[in-house]
């Protein structure tokens, strides 16, 4: 295993460690979530039962940009009919802090940082319909727990960030692509025409370029986890490797300890 990742779980184990003693020694000193809560009501956040749910609808123009953070939430990303990004959200919890803002050409769309899971946690909806015909300069979705689901979308550079939850696209094109999964999964079809950079730590990412196998340059880094691109299979401890093909298509893969597998759709 490679020293960093062997510092990585070490950094985990002992956090883990002791966010368990801090935890006891709470519990026995008679803490609460209720407590928490009224202490700091703007702090980390607590996602509660109860109606505290709230739903909205706006729409941004002259959108070239879109910043999306949530700490959690089921999140679907869609084709629209007009020129302007509209966000809807339905039945969210007020305490996640949800909030869609336009900062210059950029909207920016966020939620508290860190908040405790509690029945609410997976409940509400949110919508984004991008423009049908307009490609945007950068999108970057992040979503810490929960769903995003994304259909046709169109940008410059897109980029995907799923920490313990679910992503799936369904179709893209970008110039460049990222995508990043922490524990979570991610499936993905679409294309990439200069540079595409799949990370990987303990979950899972499934990929269908556009093309063939012969198409595209890689560059392969693999801890202890499994790679499969096409026919072969780069899986290994500690294993790196660069096959290149001459094409200026690059897929960089870099895979910690969780799978990470890249097909081929010829027919597109």
């Amino acid at each position: 295993m490679k020293k960093r990742w062997k510092i990585f779980w070490a950094v985990c184990a002992v956090t883990a460690g002791l966010g368990l003693v801090c935890c006891v020694t709470a519990l026995a000193l008679g803490v609460s979530v209720e407590m928490l809560q009224n202490r700091l009501p703007n702090g980390i956040g607590l996602v509660v039962g109860g109606d505290n749910l709230e739903s909205a609808t706006e729409t941004y123009e002259g959108v070239q940009k879109i910043d999306m953070e949530l700490f959690a939430g089921n999140v679907e990303v869609l084709p629209g009919d007009g020129q302007e990004v509209v966000v809807e959200a339905e039945n969210i919890s007020r305490r996640l802090n949800f909030s869609a803002t336009m900062e210059g050409d950029e909207l920016k769309i966020t939620s508290r940082k860190w908040a405790f899971f509690t029945e609410q946690i997976g409940r509400g909806k949110i919508y984004i319909y991008l423009p049908r015909e307009r490609t945007l300069e950068e999108i970057s979705l992040d979503v810490g727990a929960g769903s995003l689901m994304v259909e046709d979308l169109r940008a410059d550079r897109f980029s995907l960030d799923v920490g313990a939850g679910d992503g799936a696209v369904e179709d893209f094109t970008a110039r460049e692509a990222d995508f990043d999964c922490g524990t979570g999964t991610i499936a993905a079809r679409g294309d990439a025409s200069q540079k595409l950079d799949i990370d990987c730590g303990v979950g899972d990412i499934e990929y269908t370029a556009y093309g063939s196998e012969g198409d595209y340059d890689y560059n392969i880094d693999c801890g202890v986890g499994d790679v499969t691109v096409g026919e072969r299979s780069y899986s290994g401890l500690g294993r790196s490797n660069h096959v290149n093909n001459g094409t200026g298509r690059e897929i960089n893969i870099d895979c910690g300890v969780g799978s990470v597998c890249v097909f081929f759709d010829s027919a597109m």
